[in-house]
């Protein structure tokens, strides 16, 4: 079985040309159903491929608890384990952006840079109806889930959402992180 990982242009081909299995993020099912229509229907039509014969497991960060409040709660503990400074050094390895233009407490969601925008939309999708988010909430934020898709909250919460990820995402299974 030959396992990809990734969903670039060259991640892409390779998944639909040789791979039975292809790894993704989201970061929400919508987003990750254009991924793996992507890739499905690159199978189909430059290699003949039967689309479902690539499955797609979606990397996910599941934090549950009694309700949605507490798994806050306990994220806020590992975040508070973790180093902001060091996650935020990781995604500018991962993405080549520079966050430190930025003052400390600057919303970066009001940055005229619209790659930093959707960096942040990106890694910290859950944050987004919160409220403004600093450099130190996108640190904090990837410290505890990395380059995986966020789930949190209750039991019924976290299963919808997995439920999301297969009915509307497109996912075959998971990698959970």
């Amino acid at each position: 079985v030959l396992f990809e990982a990734g969903t670039s242009k060259g991640g892409v081909e390779l998944a639909s040309k040789r791979s039975e299995v292809a790894f993704s993020t989201g970061p929400t099912p919508a987003l990750l159903r254009v991924k793996t229509d992507r890739i499905r229907e690159c199978a189909f039509n430059r290699y003949g491929r039967d689309p479902e014969s690539v499955k797609v497991l979606v990397f996910v960060m599941v934090i549950v608890a009694e309700t949605e409040e507490k798994a806050w709660e306990k994220f806020n503990r590992y975040a508070d384990a973790a180093d902001p400074d060091a996650a935020l050094a990781m995604v500018c390895g991962w993405t080549s952006a520079d966050f430190t233009e930025y003052a400390d407490d600057f919303d970066l969601l009001q940055s005229s840079n619209g790659m930093h925008r959707d960096i942040v939309k990106h890694f910290c999708n859950s944050l987004l109806d919160k409220g403004p988010i600093t450099k130190k909430d996108l640190g904090r934020h990837v410290s505890v889930k990395g380059n995986a898709d966020l789930i949190i909250g209750s039991v019924d919460q976290v299963v919808q959402k997995l439920i999301d990820y297969v009915e509307i995402g497109g996912a075959d299974g998971f990698n959970f992180a």
